[in-house]
């Protein structure tokens, strides 16, 4: 069996050339049937790969929340034994192999309400952002906009 791509390049050129049109008709029709063979076969690939990816996000979610699971309970475990740890007045103990330690926790800002600060302690920030939806209905119209320009995105294929 031919290659899709090779099928593809043999209609087109069978399309073009100066055969009878009769003989061309009926070679066209069995490469088009040999496209569409192949084509079957390619989409019911593309099915096996679209259950496949379902099936790995699945399991990457199901795993991504088991770990986020496994972290909160290892968090909990430690607040327990910091807590228990200040509430007995110790600093440290070892238990075993493990050596366990409380310090104090550093000094941070919180931000309450943005705008009540001092204009002396807010950072600006200015983000210059183009406005793609003007600018393409300009240059639809024919404007010539410096470093700006139409292009065409890749053809997609729609599987039904």
């Amino acid at each position: 069996m031919s290659k899709l791509y090779e099928i593809a390049n043999e209609y087109a050129e069978l399309a073009n050339s100066d055969m009878d049109a009769e003989m061309i008709a009926d070679t066209l029709e069995g490469i088009q049937g040999e496209f569409e063979d192949k084509a079957k076969n390619i989409l019911a690939i593309i099915k096996n790969e679209q259950a496949l990816e379902l099936a790995l996000k699945a399991e990457a979610k199901s795993l991504t929340e088991r770990a986020k699971s496994s972290f909160n309970r290892i968090e909990r475990l430690k607040t327990y034994l910091a807590s228990s740890l200040e509430t007995m007045e110790l600093k440290s103990i070892t238990a075993g192999v493990h050596k366990l330690s409380t310090r104090k926790g550093v000094v941070s800002v919180q931000i309450d309400d943005l705008e009540k600060l001092p204009i002396d302690f807010v950072d600006f920030q200015t983000v210059i952002k183009a406005d793609k939806n003007l600018i393409k209905e300009k240059l639809k119209l024919g404007e010539k906009i410096e470093g700006a320009c139409l292009v065409t995105g890749k053809s997609t294929l729609t599987i039904k």
